[in-house]
């Protein structure tokens, strides 16, 4: 959350203070300010909604694995049935690796394709796993 009060609401001799506060998650929403009242030391603030509607974020594409006909059994036997030794054909680590990861994946398509999706972010910052956890 992001906070719009910039300047003290409570002034006085030797001291400036901002004891007033005004949190949102959308700052681009309002416009705010600080308002000196009358004789008094403190301030008052306030804070005006726009009216407009500000487009949300474009969707962001996210690829993920579909397990729904995923089955445990059937793809540890096609992992044992791959033939692993051309692993150690590889002069090179790296190639090693590749060559490990293109055949894993080959087998993981099999059992658990990926698929594409659009997500939004909806997410809010300050809410953490933690305070997820708390709430459910």
């Amino acid at each position: 959350m992001k906070q719009l009060i910039t300047k003290p609401t409570r002034i006085i001799e030797h001291t400036r203070t901002r004891i007033d506060l005004f949190f949102t998650s959308r700052p681009e929403f309002y416009v705010s300010g600080v308002l000196p009242v009358g004789f008094s030391d403190h301030y008052a603030i306030f804070g005006v909604r726009k009216l407009y509607r500000i487009p949300l974020p474009s969707p962001r594409i996210i690829t993920a694995r579909n397990y729904r006909h995923y089955d445990p059994t059937l793809f540890s036997e096609c992992l044992n049935n791959i033939l692993w030794d051309i692993i150690d054909l590889e002069q090179n680590p790296n190639e090693a690796l590749e060559c490990f990861n293109d055949l894993f994946q080959t087998a993981a398509d099999n059992y658990a394709p990926g698929v594409t999706r659009r997500v939004r972010d909806n997410s809010v910052p300050w809410l953490t796993a933690s305070h997820k956890r708390s709430y459910a």
